[in-house]
């Protein structure tokens, strides 16, 4: 994978940078306390969302205040992270956008996409698009059911909430909640995701991930068939 662009906002010492046409080899100088280990920990703070979750990223990262000490010092707003980049040397550009804000105490997703650029000067087409992933699971409740083997669990997804479950704003709680504790981050979407319904259609992000993966696909695949000069 080779970066192209980094931009930040709200992000410790950066309360507004874009850090552009990144070259293969990038040496980066500055006096102390002006963010050159911040730009390099931005990898790790992704790497620990990702992989645990966002209070453990928030915890490495800032200390004992979490988003409070992460945040630029009198801000406001959601931090944002940006990174633009090739997966391969001749795939197309992707860009990856993450906004994370405090709502009532709480550590919350205000969007996360990752896109790509069909051809030099082609639309950016998303292809993830969403909040939180467990939106995902509540508009296919006979799938979590299934998975955490909770009976009878799918009837409810006629419920209004769980008609358009991208609308809720702590998916990952209502998830839970309705789980009566069940339901616990990684392990609980290993166990359910096998199950989940491609056709689905109730989350929005859900299918436009799908599609973006289909196109994705496509194009590559279109593109490793073509005659090498």
């Amino acid at each position: 994978m080779r970066s192209e662009s980094i931009r930040l906002k709200n992000f410790q010492a950066f309360r507004e940078a874009t850090f552009d046409r990144l070259p293969r080899l990038c040496v980066v100088v500055g006096a102390n306390g002006t963010g050159k280990s911040t730009l390099f920990n931005i990898f790790f703070f992704l790497k620990d969302a990702l992989t645990d979750d966002l209070g453990v990223a928030f915890a490495r990262m800032g200390g004992r205040r979490g988003f409070a000490d992460v945040r630029s010092r009198d801000s406001s707003g959601p931090i944002e992270i940006e990174l633009k980049f090739h997966f391969e040397p001749d795939s197309p550009l992707a860009t990856y956008f993450l906004a994370i804000d405090e709502e009532n105490g709480k550590l919350a997703v205000v969007r996360e996409t990752l896109s790509y650029r069909r051809g030099s000067a082609g639309k950016p087409r998303n292809f993830l698009d969403f909040r939180e992933l467990e939106s995902w699971y509540l508009a296919d409740l006979e799938a979590v059911e299934r998975g955490l083997g909770i009976a009878k669990l799918g009837r409810q997804q006629n419920k209004k909430k769980y008609r358009n479950p991208d609308s809720l704003a702590h998916p990952k709680d209502e998830l839970q909640k309705l789980t009566s504790g069940c339901y616990q981050g990684i392990g609980g979407s290993r166990t359910i995701a096998p199950h989940l319904d491609i056709k689905n259609k109730r989350s929005s992000s859900f299918a436009v991930f799908l599609s973006g993966i289909a196109q994705f696909e496509k194009q590559s695949t279109r593109r490793g068939a073509e005659p090498h000069p």
